[in-house]
């Protein structure tokens, strides 16, 4: 968009090529920055998300080792594999499972908590990059569709504009791509799944590769998170780059 002015003879004497962008730009931030203009630390919600998220891996890597027993070696697992106490319905799988869902669920609201106070540093500073609602980079999690690439258009916001502020521009996004591409393919080995159903060996093949998949999203998580946080970290002790001026 562009701001156009015109004179008596209706010739342009000034085209401001996106002056209304940039009104937009000092609105948002009026409206996302922390009203005190100081950004917040990010480090605690970054430590405790990237150590969810090595646990997450780690839950999903020993459940895949127990589903081989359970396909190939049943006969040879301990009687806790599929009853504890005579209750089939509590075992080590379930307990397991049940471990997964709680990290999960709580590594995701650790980097909700980083997400939203990253992207709100970033108004806060006056970076040119962030265009998101700070509420939206985690809101959009939750929009079906929308959930494909918002929230890689968020985390590319937070990444692509810390490095910025500290007078890093042009950071590659390839650590980005490998996180979402290895997260929204998460689904893929099921989709497959469902042809290969009678094929015990192709079921646990394609749960190899979705362990493999999950892994990789989480451990590139892990170092964009530690990366955005060290940088978010010279935000708060004056270190802001001078390329918004």
């Amino acid at each position: 968009m562009s701001s156009v002015e015109f004179g008596p003879n209706g010739s342009v004497v000034k085209d401001d090529s996106g002056g209304i962008d940039r009104i937009k730009q000092e609105l948002a931030q009026r409206e996302h920055a922390y009203p005190d203009g100081k950004p917040r630390p990010v480090e605690t919600f970054a430590k405790f998300a990237r150590i969810g998220l090595i646990i997450w891996s780690a839950e999903i890597c020993l459940q895949t080792l127990m589903l081989a027993g359970y396909y190939f070696a049943p006969e040879s697992l301990p009687g806790v594999f599929f009853n504890i106490g005579g209750n089939t319905a509590l075992n080590v799988m379930t307990v397991s499972a049940w471990l997964l869902f709680l990290t999960a669920i709580t590594t995701f609201v650790m980097v909700g908590r980083f997400t939203y106070r990253a992207q709100k540093n970033l108004f806060t500073v006056g970076s040119p990059i962030v265009k998101m609602a700070p509420g939206w980079t985690v809101g959009w999690y939750f929009i079906p569709i929308a959930a494909i690439w918002q929230p890689f258009l968020g985390m590319s916001q937070i990444y692509r504009g810390t490095y910025a502020a500290v007078g890093e521009a042009g950071k590659s996004t390839t650590l980005l791509a490998v996180w979402w591409g290895a997260w929204i393919s998460l689904n893929v080995p099921d989709w497959i799944g469902r042809v290969w159903q009678d094929s015990l060996m192709m079921t646990y093949i394609l749960q190899l590769a979705d362990t493999a998949l999950g892994v990789t999203a989480a451990l590139a998580l892990v170092r964009i998170l530690g990366q955005v946080a060290e940088r978010q970290a010279l935000l708060l002790r004056g270190g802001v780059a001078l390329v918004f001026d």
